[in-house]
């Protein structure tokens, strides 16, 4: 049974309305090829920052964001128009919120895309240059990372073996043919253990209410993460869980691709159809603007939530753990799939349609042995 933690981004899978029509079906595609990396093994993760030389002196955590850093991301690149600025902005703002904080100096991690094999395998698929990880400093200055020549106000910290893809980075198959997805997290960590963790997404824009607000929670020594990842005994024994498979989901209510009424109603619908009881727990959880500059707390969710005709109980609300609301920091609705033990093993995000053919929470239910 797969017990890691499934991080997701939206990516490819949020779609937009022709027209700005709002759509009236919903399908839940799973999004696990989707992300920008897996917090799948905290413990490894943090050894390999450990042998990398990539933890805070002291006792005290800090962030440490790990980039794979390629010039697929630079300005000249072949195919990819988008440059390297947004991961640099980022630094930057968690950078400034530590040393308004007085915390240890952030660290950013370079590790690689994929491996030199597939970066060739690239190349020959796409018509395209071969994609080098840079590492030089001329190699730097030439891809548009010069910003990580001299850093300024952070660490750098470099994964020459690639260990660090190996065992977090996203895989999809396209046309055949598996691609390996870059990484990109961001974590809070101590001398001990990985204490918290954000997704990467789509190249947003650093803002204060999203990384910001993470650094000042990491330094503040306000983030806690289990290990493993898993809900509590006494969570499941509350709301009668235990022993079962069910699935938490999460409208959103500031964006209109599938408006939450119908994607909670789909998915009630889709297990429903389970050959064993799935319970479904409806959830607003704590989440970002569209535009990510502000925090829509949970209570305020909720409430914008019910004037659209979804109820939430706010108990359960509050009792769903941050690491479990995190996955709607997005602006789509999501859905996750927890085993028996409270174990989640899938995530699905709510799409008006499925042009490329990607699995479905359906789809999960039958490969779980639920349908």
């Amino acid at each position: 049974m797969l017990r890691r933690f499934l991080v997701v981004s939206l990516g490819a899978a949020f779609l937009a309305v022709a027209g700005g029509a709002v759509a009236q079906q919903a399908v839940f595609i799973d999004v696990l090829g989707a992300h920008r990396g897996v917090l799948g093994e905290p413990g490894r993760l943090h050894a390999v920052l450990a042998d990398l030389g990539a933890l805070p002196e002291g006792n005290a955590p800090t962030v440490v964001y790990i980039q794979s850093v390629d010039s697929r991301y630079t300005r000249s690149s072949d195919l990819y128009s988008s440059d390297t600025s947004p991961y640099e902005a980022r630094m930057e703002l968690i950078a400034a919120a530590a040393e308004e904080f007085g915390g240890p100096a952030p660290v950013f991690v370079a590790t690689q895309w994929g491996t030199p094999e597939g970066r060739e395998a690239y190349a020959s698929t796409m018509a395209a240059s071969t994609p080098i990880f840079p590492t030089t400093a001329e190699e730097l200055t030439a891809t548009g990372y010069d910003w990580l020549v001299e850093a300024d106000g952070f660490v750098v910290r470099w994964d020459h073996k690639g260990a660090i893809p190996e065992f977090t980075a996203s895989t999809q198959v396209v046309a055949g043919v598996e691609w390996v997805n870059p990484v990109e997290i961001a974590l809070c960590v101590d001398q001990e253990r990985i204490l918290g963790w954000a997704r990467g997404r789509r190249d947003y824009e650093a803002t204060d209410a999203a990384i910001g607000r993470f650094t000042r929670e990491c330094l503040r020594g306000e983030l806690e993460l289990p290990d493993p990842l898993v809900l509590s005994d006494e969570f499941l024994e509350r709301y009668g869980l235990g022993g079962k498979y069910f699935a938490i989901v999460m409208p959103y209510a500031y964006a209109d691709a599938v408006p939450v009424e119908t994607g909670v109603a789909r998915a009630e619908s889709v297990l429903a159809q389970s050959s064993a009881e799935v319970p479904l727990l409806v959830v607003a959880a704590s989440t970002l603007s569209v535009d990510g500059t502000r925090i829509m707390e949970s209570q305020q969710h909720a409430a914008d939530l019910a004037q659209m005709g979804v109820e939430t109980d706010p108990a359960l609300n509050a009792a769903v753990p941050d690491w479990v609301q995190g996955f709607v920091r997005h602006a789509a609705t999501t859905l996750v799939l927890f085993d028996e033990t409270g174990s989640p093993v899938a995530a699905f995000v709510a799409s008006p349609s499925n042009p490329a053919g990607q699995s479905t929470l359906s789809h999960a239910l039958v490969r779980y042995g639920l349908f």
